[in-house]
């Protein structure tokens, strides 16, 4: 039977049924009580394009600059609080480096090192955290009976990253690369039903793109040896840091690279809206690239839509101002199957 909750007089009813055998009333709503799947947006685990309309419904300046955020696999949320905590920390340093730095609009080694620092603390910070949290095949890791935690949305910080507007410095965009490639994994792994704890096997799988990361940025800006790089504890010292000399260890290519357009630069205010957006609001605005023209992406979220799992390109329609086709993103569900 459904009843009336009149817990607070004035607000709106919430419908309610008695718990079988009494009288009862619990809520009925739409909370996310297990993982809910969904068809994968894509095919490719490739940073997708970020396509969000501006608010006249011509490409926003998100989509202009080519901003890519990481390919979520067949769940939006998670129970695995250190895998939330991982994607969140990788996504949003990523996003303070590629924002916050001229140099990935310059295909040049100069000037990159405080960059450099930023994304040598990500990975060495993140490798301890992931260390931390991985329990052994012989351990006994903490499993919760009844006290499970509430499952958490992923969260992606969309960065510049495609085209001449991206991130067109080489080493920057293969990290940056590699990096939302390794937030796709931990959205993916099947230790998403876990609680507290990460697996040998999810640890092995993420530990391999940190551990890539700090060999190559060693070995390429820093002379090192790269077996003495990839050891569990390596950390680029103080003392090379402090010598950092790029040009002793790169093939200079300053003179014959044409600076890109600069194009737009945001302040804090302007980045304010994309700084960290659950999945879910991102998925029907993702695309892979490049194309031609923006097509909508039927990443499974509406229930029985046809088509779910295709990127699927709309019939032709009139070029609004632009050149995006007119009334684009005005629809309210996935485009019909073609």
């Amino acid at each position: 039977m459904t009843v009336i909750n009149p817990s607070q007089a004035g607000a709106p009813a919430e419908a309610t049924v008695n718990l079988p055998g009494t009288n009862i009333p619990i809520p009925v709503g739409s909370g996310i009580e297990t993982l809910q799947p969904i068809t994968p947006p894509f095919r490719s685990n490739a940073p997708a394009w970020y396509t969000p309309p501006a608010a006249d419904g011509t490409q926003s300046v998100w989509s202009k600059m080519g901003c890519a955020v990481p390919q979520p696999g067949r769940y939006l949320q998670t129970s695995n609080i250190p895998l939330w905590e991982i994607t969140r920390l990788a996504g949003m340093q990523l996003f303070e480096v590629l924002w916050g730095s001229d140099n990935r609009k310059f295909d040049n080694y100069q000037g990159i090192r405080d960059d450099l620092y930023k994304i040598h603390q990500l990975l060495v910070i993140g490798r301890g955290r992931l260390a931390a949290k991985t329990a052994m095949p012989n351990t006994s890791p903490l499993v919760p009976t009844k006290a499970k935690p509430s499952y958490r949305m992923f969260i992606v910080y969309p960065v510049p990253f495609y085209g001449a507007l991206g991130c067109v410095n080489q080493w920057l965009n293969d990290c940056a690369s590699y990096i939302m490639l390794m937030i796709s994994e931990a959205m993916q792994s099947p230790d998403n039903e876990r609680a507290y704890f990460i697996t040998k096997d999810t640890h092995d799988i993420l530990y391999g793109y940190i551990s890539y990361l700090i060999v190559d940025m060693a070995v390429k800006f820093f002379g090192e040896d790269p077996v003495k790089a990839a050891a569990p504890d390596y950390v680029i010292s103080d003392a090379l840091w402090a010598t950092f000399n790029p040009l002793k260890f790169s093939v200079p290519a300053e003179n014959t690279s044409s600076r890109p357009p600069i194009g737009w630069t945001p302040t804090d205010l302007d980045l304010e809206p994309i700084r960290g957006i659950p999945i879910e609001n991102v998925i029907p605005f993702l695309q892979p690239w490049p194309d031609s023209q923006l097509k909508y992406s039927s990443g499974g979220i509406w229930a029985g839509s046809a088509g779910a799992g295709n990127t699927i390109q709309q019939a032709a329609q009139p070029q609004g101002a632009g050149g995006v086709p007119a009334g684009l993103y005005t629809r309210s569900g996935p485009p019909n199957a073609v």
